[in-house]
């Protein structure tokens, strides 16, 4: 039969805390996340000073009442910052009281005889506390993104799984189970071990996954107007026309070019000519329908890309784009309007350069006509 080493095994793990602990920690240096992870690093770290403290719990009754009084509302705490680096990861704030009540509560029954006296009662308490962490993490998860629940199975998993380990230690209080034996505590130190590097390592993968998702969002989105960029446009583009076309539906390219621009910036500087850029870009948002495309594909550049759901209904876009934009000439960056020109797939085809070409040669006919007004192509005969 093996018999473990319950003190070497707690140095093992203890070791495991520490070494998981600094690779967060270093992972967190120059991360976007670095407070999610130096939350869970600091987690790790305090965890193992707390198996270490409880090395000698064996070895006499003043280690082990110390472990009691200060081991355990450690690990508590320890956990409880894993609880605040997950809301942190979901756009909230570290509840600290949260962190802070449950070990207070704890020491504070460490003054009554009965509760250090009864193991069994310190073992309850302690999984509940331990068991209603792990659900709250998955509980503040679950709120977040719901929708997208197999991206996070790992951390679910595990939490899972520490949680219901410390309920099955509750139900056990009933039985002859003896919490304190050498199996029992190498059992529970295994466990712990195994979540502490599961958990870690997930986090470490959400955390990985969102800063590449941010990574390829900043590659697609226009870095001033906050909308899609040229690449981003062509992207959506061609998924749009293959769609559209496989559907028979037709569809309506407009470019968009800000009268006067040039002028704007040379009056008025750069800074103005920027928030010029960003109301019109708020136009688009607004005016757009959820089944257009748009994005700023240079300078003062806009395009679109809508379907075609009636004949007028690309004309009603433009004119609405227009109107919208010019009626904000009130305000203190002066006099606005917008020149746009329009190509429709039933005349092109649904090559988006041939439609944004044909809409080009409409827009410059429409600056080369007075500005602020809408051109289509077929461009009329001279």
């Amino acid at each position: 039969m093996l018999i473990l080493d319950t003190q070497t095994l707690i140095i093992v793990v203890s070791f495991i805390y520490f070494l998981v602990g600094a690779m967060t920690f270093f992972a967190a240096v120059n991360s976007q996340h670095g407070e999610v992870l130096r939350l869970a690093a600091f987690s790790a770290i305090l965890g193992g000073c707390a198996f270490l403290l409880g090395l000698k719990t064996t070895n006499g009754r003043y280690w082990g009442e110390l472990a009691v009084w200060f081991s355990n509302p450690m690990l508590i705490v320890s956990t409880a910052l894993l609880l605040s680096s997950v809301r942190v990861y979901t756009g909230k704030r570290p509840r600290w009281n949260w962190v802070l009540i449950a070990p207070i509560v704890w020491i504070g029954l460490c003054f009554w005889e009965p509760f250090i006296s009864d193991v069994n009662l310190r073992v309850i308490l302690f999984s509940a506390i331990i068991a209603i962490y792990s659900f709250a993490m998955i509980n503040t998860l679950l709120k977040y993104q719901i929708k997208d629940i197999w991206k996070m199975a790992p951390m679910y998993f595990v939490l899972s799984v520490h949680g219901l380990f410390y309920l099955l230690r509750i139900l056990l209080q009933d039985t002859t189970y003896n919490f304190s034996t050498p199996l029992s505590l190498s059992v529970t130190a295994m466990e712990e071990a195994f979540f502490i590097v599961v958990f870690n390592y997930s986090l470490l993968l959400m955390v990985h996954k969102r800063t590449e998702k941010a990574f390829q969002q900043a590659a697609l989105q226009d870095e001033l107007t906050r909308i899609p960029n040229r690449r981003a446009f062509f992207e959506d583009a061609k998924k749009l026309l293959q769609s559209s076309n496989h559907a028979g539906n037709p569809v309506a390219a407009l470019m968009c070019d800000l009268d006067h621009f040039k002028l704007i910036n040379d009056e008025f500087g750069h800074e103005h000519g920027n928030q010029v850029l960003i109301l019109f870009a708020n136009t688009l948002k607004a005016a757009v329908p959820n089944h257009g495309i748009y994005a700023r594909i240079g300078g003062e550049e806009f395009a679109l890309l809508i379907e075609q759901t009636s004949a007028s209904f690309p004309l009603e876009v433009a004119q609405s784009i227009c109107q919208r934009f010019h009626a904000l000439s009130h305000t203190n960056l002066g006099k606005l309007s917008v020149s746009i020109g329009v190509a429709f797939s039933t005349d092109v085809g649904y090559d988006i350069d041939s439609l944004l070409s044909k809409a080009d040669d409409a827009l410059y006919h429409a600056k080369r006509n007075g500005r602020n007004h809408v051109q289509t192509w077929p461009l009329p005969d001279r």
